[in-house]
């Protein structure tokens, strides 16, 4: 989150970031039919089987139907209310109203970026101006739905030391970040709400 200027964020959660890049790698690939390679008689096979590349809008239907959510237009709300709830947390330093919301491994980065920021006697203000989130991919992995969502944002946001210096951001200046969060939910709980399992930078 370089907008940020949270370096202590983007040390801290780079090795989930990579872990999940090389999972999601794999989940991204869209599936293709296997090529149809039969012997035919007089030595010849069978002509390959067009692989047609699967769209956003059908790898959402497919989410859809195995009842990851109702309706896309709730979900996207309810992420927006994830992201700024979750956002403004970090900052604050308490985790605690969020906790439902971040899966394992991000609730352990994210609550060691803010131990280590509060050992350094440091603080973050930040103020959420606006957000604008659209989805950007998703799949289905055995049970598990998982959905990408692209958040445009315009926020405030300054760190200061121990003595109240600045040393991060401007509070008097409006900042326009860009991320990818990560969400996924076990479509088999009748529990409704997803889980954050992973952030990124968008460009």
């Amino acid at each position: 989150m370089s907008a940020f200027n949270l370096v202590d964020w983007i040390l801290t959660i780079a090795a989930i970031i990579v872990s999940w890049q090389l999972h999601s790698a794999v989940l991204r690939q869209p599936p293709t039919a296997t090529p149809a390679q039969s012997a035919l008689p007089g030595g010849g096979s069978a002509p390959p089987v067009s692989r047609q590349p699967v769209t956003l809008e059908e790898r959402l239907e497919r989410v859809h139907a195995a009842g990851g959510y109702r309706e896309l237009a709730d979900f996207l709300r309810g992420a927006t209310l994830a992201y700024e709830e979750i956002v403004m947390a970090f900052a604050r330093g308490d985790l605690q109203d969020v906790l439902p919301l971040l899966g394992p491994a991000v609730r352990e980065a994210f609550a060691r970026a803010i131990a280590d920021r509060q050992e350094r006697g440091e603080s973050l203000s930040t103020t959420v101006i606006g957000v604008a989130a659209e989805p950007v991919d998703a799949g289905i992995d055995g049970g598990t739905a998982w959905l990408e969502v692209r958040f445009a944002t315009e926020l405030v946001s300054a760190s200061t030391d121990r003595e109240g210096r600045l040393i991060g951001g401007d509070p008097r200046h409006v900042a326009e970040v860009a991320e990818v969060w990560t969400f996924s939910r076990d479509v088999a709980s009748l529990d409704p709400n997803w889980t954050l399992v992973a952030t990124d930078e968008d460009g």
